[in-house]
């Protein structure tokens, strides 16, 4: 007789710790802005070890670590569990403790509450009752998901090395409890504009960078953008813009640092070209550089999960309507090699001050994942 994930996890001789609703307290009292996730990575595998036939710390650089636990179970099936550790910087607007887990009006308040202390112990939580069963259980805690997923990137780089390849990843991102099947992917470009100086009281002697700048950032205004059936349509943000100097001299030298959210069936290089023509077609005298900004890992590409099994099985125990992702994650990593579904709770103010997870969220999400599991064993 099958038994539910509750009656695994009340037998747990550390139910309490690894209760979702009362880890998401702790976890948010462990501070892990990004860029110092090694506090709560070595707490996550303490957390862990007991449960696990094997548990790393997996180091991405700058004392930083991924967490990877392999269950004591084996099955037909392999399920990865996908979270991130880390947060954003605290903001102003604070009204609680950012690291108190307050507690008012059946919301709990923290820096990184919903996204994604939550999440994070509820997989945690599923992988102490599961860990056991007839499933091939793999945990993971990334960092850098907040930065440029370096931590998702160097998971799945030892992933293919070990040639693991996962029936399903899930990952539990905020969703307000809808299942995201996919999300658009990610480009940005530093584009330099390089005029020419002279005494700001002659200012037809030079060639006014700043000026030139401001014609092409009305361009991106103009210049079409695919859409896609389910990802939507692709948008361009102008991010920064510097240039100039306090002397009195026409501005040589601009930069614009430019984001491009981009659908399946764009390219990278294709967009760029696209930015490229545009400027060329404007005619300026100052001379322009369109070119990617640099980064340790490739730009985040779009993707769709397509149905199968497992997604359909999942959508009809979450009763969610599917959305797709405007903005990008670690999931367009996973996304773009294996099935990958995102699903996570309700809350608000991410990235953002008084940032608050719903408790009956918690408690739902966990119960929605539990139940998709206890079918694969």
């Amino acid at each position: 007789m099958r038994r539910s994930a509750n009656e695994y996890l009340r037998k747990s001789s550390l139910i309490k710790m690894l209760h979702p609703v009362e880890l998401t307290r702790e976890l948010i009292r462990q501070q892990s802005v990004l860029g110092s996730e090694h506090a709560i990575a070595k707490q996550i595998h303490n957390l862990i070890s007991p449960y696990s036939s094997k548990v790393y710390l997996e180091d991405i650089g700058d004392g930083r670590e991924n967490v990877i636990a392999f269950g004591k179970g084996k099955g037909r099936r392999t399920v990865l569990l996908n979270a991130h550790m880390d947060t954003v910087e605290v903001m102003n607007n604070w009204i609680h403790n950012p690291f108190g887990a307050e507690e008012e009006d059946g919301k709990i308040y923290g820096l990184g509450a919903c996204d994604m202390k939550s999440g994070l112990a509820i997989f945690i939580s599923l992988y102490s009752a599961f860990s056991q069963q007839d499933l091939n259980l793999i945990f993971t805690a990334c960092a850098d998901e907040e930065g440029d997923s370096l931590g998702a990137y160097t998971l799945i780089q030892y992933m293919r090395e070990k040639n693991i390849n996962p029936d399903v990843v899930l990952i539990s991102e905020p969703t307000n409890e809808r299942v995201m099947l996919g999300a658009r992917g990610r480009v940005v470009f530093e584009i330099e504009v390089k005029g020419r100086s002279a005494h700001g009281a002659r200012p037809h002697l030079g060639i006014n960078a700043i000026m030139d700048a401001g014609k092409i950032l009305g361009v991106f205004e103009k210049l079409p953008l695919p859409e896609h059936d389910k990802l939507g349509i692709g948008s361009f943000c102008p991010l920064k813009i510097s240039g100039g100097s306090s002397s009195l001299s026409v501005p040589e030298e601009c930069r614009i640092i430019l984001d491009r959210h981009y659908v399946l069936g764009e390219t990278q290089e294709g967009i760029r070209m696209d930015i490229v023509k545009a400027i060329e077609a404007l005619g300026l005298r100052s001379s322009v550089r369109v070119e990617f900004v640099k980064r340790k890992v490739p730009f985040l590409k779009p993707y769709v999960c397509e149905e199968n099994e497992l997604v359909s099985m999942f959508r009809e125990i979450a009763s969610s309507d599917v959305t797709y992702g405007q903005s990008v994650g670690d999931f367009n990593l996973f996304g773009e090699l294996w099935p990958t579904i995102v699903y996570g709770c309700k809350g608000g103010n991410w990235h953002s001050g008084e940032e608050f997870v719903e408790i009956n969220s918690i408690s739902h999400t966990y119960d929605t994942y539990s139940r998709f599991l206890s079918m694969l064993v």
